[in-house]
């Protein structure tokens, strides 16, 4: 049981290490190159040894020696491993996952217990706004985050949409929900409170149905802060109450979702875990299924396959729009972002995190370039050409 566990908290790590480490390129650059606020592993470990802390670490040595880790987490990196796999462990007990449907049951829990009121006495406050402001992150008092180059956060802007015929813009905020401005942007609300998270990916706007606000939640920024998502969501009412679609699993990041320029009804959604496509305006999605090798059409970690968690990482999708000049592209054609930012990293077993092509298990194409081709649905022809990050295109 803890094999599957120690493989995905290895894969895991890669993303966790977004929030707290850097590499930088062994032999080549010296500890000084680390940025304000970060230290080498090899000088974590002789810290560690000069202080009578212990041997060191199980991971240090070798290219390891050189990659910058936050001063905010001095732990080893053998310890974060470690705390991730614990995380885990706790909320997939007695299992060596998370159950499927666990974080819908979760939030439905969390909605009752809101609806019926609080029990404890002392809890049945409000909360409300604390200081106005962004954080200044180049404050010379914060050493562990002055040097990273920014200076005013107020929040991300993940996903901007516009409804052109009725002037409505539509936006994501990071993990705050949904918002909407009906003045082109100079004043806005919130249409997301009554989804069960606010942990939003990406919205769009659909004629279909009588118009449509659709979404897809999970937080896709992709680093170790990150929280998963429930699903899709689709609105008829402008966000004054939301359906979940089916189709779109429990656990993963959304990172896009696109409606067909050429027909209302089509929705494409780009999500950790594959792309999802909708034929009936949002309500209902199937796997496209890409052609990425053995773990095609595997949902990575929400389905008990650890070594499939970075495979079918879908980062954007697009979709040509009609009367396109000097182009040979049809109206329609998909295009899709498939693979994530440290794609030919390997697992701890050997496989790739992320495959760049079909290919047998055993066969590495690691800094080459190569296509095939699969069907999407027929008679549509998927076709993936290998860079870094691969395109998927639809005709």
């Amino acid at each position: 049981m803890r094999k599957p566990i120690a493989l995905l908290s290895a894969a895991l790590l890669a993303a966790f290490i977004v929030a707290g480490v850097r590499f930088a390129h062994a032999g080549r650059q010296p500890a000084k190159a680390c940025p304000s606020g970060y230290m080498t592993q090899g000088e974590v470990e002789a810290a560690a040894q000069r202080a009578g802390a212990g041997e060191a670490g199980e991971l240090s040595g070798g290219s390891l020696d050189s990659v910058c880790v936050s001063a905010k987490h001095p732990e080893k990196l053998i310890e974060l491993i470690q705390r991730q796999e614990e995380q885990k462990t706790v909320r997939s007990a007695p299992y060596d996952r998370v159950a499927p449907g666990a974080y819908a049951n979760a939030v439905n829990q969390h909605q009752n217990l809101a609806k019926n009121g609080p029990k404890v006495a002392g809890t049945s406050g409000v909360w409300s706004q604390y200081g106005n402001g962004p954080l200044i992150v180049n404050d010379p008092r914060y050493g562990s985050v002055n040097g990273l180059g920014l200076v005013y956060n107020e929040g991300r802007i993940d996903s901007v949409r516009y409804d052109p015929f009725h002037k409505r813009l539509f936006a994501t905020k990071g993990t705050s929900g949904i918002w909407l401005s009906e003045d082109l942007g100079d004043h806005w609300r919130s249409i997301g409170d009554t989804l069960p998270s606010q942990i939003v990916g990406a919205v769009a706007w659909s004629e279909a149905n009588g118009g449509t606000v659709l979404t897809v939640s999970g937080d896709p920024s992709f680093g170790g802060g990150g929280f998963t998502g429930q699903g899709a969501f689709y609105s008829t009412n402008l966000g004054k109450s939301w359906t979940k679609a089916t189709g779109v699993p429990d656990g993963a990041l959304g990172f896009a979702i696109e409606v067909d320029p050429s027909n209302a009804k089509t929705v494409y959604a780009a999500t950790s875990v594959g792309l999802f496509r909708s034929i009936d305006g949002g309500k209902s999605y199937v796997n496209v299924n890409l052609p990425t090798g053995p773990c095609a059409g595997i949902q990575g970690g929400t389905t008990g396959h650890p070594e499939c968690l970075l495979a079918n990482v879908v980062t954007d999708v697009v979709m040509a729009t009609p009367g396109g000049v000097n182009t040979g592209t049809a109206p329609g054609t998909v295009v899709a972002t498939v693979g994530w930012r440290a794609g030919p990293r390997q697992n701890s077993n050997g496989t790739v995190q992320s495959p760049r092509k079909p290919r047998p298990a055993s066969h590495s194409r690691r800094g080459s370039a190569a296509s095939s081709s699969a069907p999407l649905s027929a008679p549509s022809r998927t076709t993936i050409t290998s860079t870094r990050s691969s395109r998927m295109r639809r005709r």
